[in-house]
C-alpha cells in the first residue's frame, strides 16, 4: 500500500516491497521478522518518505466456524481442500494444520492464485474458489463455482457465481 497524507509518502507492505522500492532495513528488524514467521506470525513494513520507519507483527486468525463447515464439506464429499495464501510459509502451515487443509501454498503472488485454479482445473479437479479481494477475482472468474462474501472488495462480488451476504462462511454448507 502506498498513500499520502500531511506531505509523507507511505508505503506499508512486505520486506519484497520495500526491496523493489529501494527501502533499506536495518538487520536486526529482518532478524526479529524472521523469529516472528518461526512463530507463525508475519512482519508488514513500514516505511516514510522512503526511509525505513518500523514494521508491524501480525498473527493469523481465522473464522471460528472454519473448521467446523471444512469438516461438514468432506463429510458432503469434497474430498481435496486447498489453501493458497499470500502470507509466509510458517503462519500458512500452522493455519493448514488448525483447519485440517489437505494441501497449502504459501507466498503465492496475487496473479499465482490464478495458476493454481487452472492448475487444478486441468488436473482434472472440479474448483470452487472463495475470496474476498481485488486479488481474488481473476482466480474467481476461472473456478467451476467462486464464492464471496458480503463486504468483500467490489470486483470480486461482481465475478463470483454466489455472495455469501450473512457475512461469514456458514451458509457455504447449503452450496454443496
Amino acid at each position: 500500500i502506498e498513500v499520502s497524507s500531511n506531505g509523507c509518502r507511505i508505503k506499508v507492505g512486505s520486506r519484497r516491497f520495500m526491496d523493489r522500492e529501494n527501502i533499506k532495513v536495518p538487520s536486526f528488524v529482518d532478524k526479529k521478522s524472521n523469529e516472528v514467521r518461526e512463530k507463525g506470525g508475519s512482519a508488514i513494513y513500514v516505511a516514510v518518505n522512503d526511509k525505513f520507519a518500523g514494521a508491524l507483527e501480525l498473527q493469523s486468525s481465522h473464522r471460528a466456524e472454519a473448521y467446523d463447515i471444512l469438516q461438514g464439506l468432506r463429510k458432503k464429499g469434497v474430498k481435496n481442500i486447498v489453501l493458497i495464501s499470500g502470507d509466509h510459509e510458517a503462519p500458512t502451515k500452522a493455519l493448514a494444520g488448525k483447519l485440517g487443509i489437505d494441501e497449502y501454498y504459501a507466498e503465492v503472488l496475487p496473479a499465482d492464485k490464478l495458476k493454481y485454479v487452472k492448475m487444478f482445473k486441468r488436473q482434472g479437479r472440479k474448483v470452487g474458489f472463495v475470496g474476498d479481494g481485488i486479488n481474488d477475482s481473476p482466480a474467481l472468474s476461472n473456478a467451476d463455482v467462486s464464492v464471496s462474501l458480503r463486504g468483500a472488495s467490489d470486483i470480486a462480488t461482481d465475478v463470483a457465481d454466489v455472495v455469501l451476504m450473512s457475512g461469514g462462511l456458514s451458509r457455504l454448507m447449503m452450496l454443496y
